[in-house]
């Protein structure tokens, strides 16, 4: 069993993996748009593989934030954040630490690019226990309505990484979580 980066070949295994987990495939049709519109960074779309079968896939997605504050700009123009996009785990492997080793190795993964902080929208304590707190103790709202706020969710690499202000997702986003927030959250993957 080990983490790598996905590669061209494993687009189909992992579309019906996501298929699957999210039973359809509104969420799978959105991974390919992403993919196709450049709002992955591949290095940071990982696989879980066992004994050469895909049982897990994790995909982070730029995000910028527009201050409140015009001054502050300059510095949200510096700094470089994450979304979690989606991450999913077969369910047969659920609950067996998979989805916290894609998520710790992302995490690893992007803080050695230089990326400063990851949000994620969960509307479980999966995230939680992983250090991620709510984006609204930094004052940074998502740039779509989310029914639960508290399901908005971040996390620093250096203090004082957030600036407040907006968070701007891909828009795929949008049609994903802006009325199911949470709802793409694995249970503990």
């Amino acid at each position: 069993m080990f983490i790598r980066t996905e590669n061209d070949d494993d687009y189909q295994y992992v579309r019906s993996l996501i298929k699957q987990v999210c039973r359809g495939a509104d969420e799978a049709n959105a991974v390919d748009k992403l993919r196709e519109s450049g709002s992955v960074i591949p290095e940071l779309s990982l696989v879980f593989e066992k004994e050469g079968e895909i049982i897990g896939h994790v995909l982070f997605s730029p995000v910028k934030i527009h201050p409140f504050d015009a001054e502050k700009q300059a510095v949200a123009d510096n700094k470089k954040y994450l979304a979690v996009t989606l991450l999913t785990v077969s369910p047969e492997y659920q609950n067996q630490g998979i989805g916290r080793s894609l998520i710790d190795f992302g995490l690893d993964k992007a803080k050695t690019a230089g990326y400063d902080a990851v949000i994620a929208i969960a509307a479980d304590g999966f995230y939680r226990e992983m250090g991620f707190k709510s984006l609204y103790l930094w004052d940074v709202f998502p740039s779509f309505e989310v029914l639960d706020r508290e399901s908005v969710i971040g996390i620093e690499f250096s203090m004082g990484a957030f600036v407040s202000g907006i968070a701007e997702f891909p828009a795929l986003f949008d049609n994903l979580y802006s009325d199911r927030a949470g709802v793409l959250s694995v249970n503990d993957v």
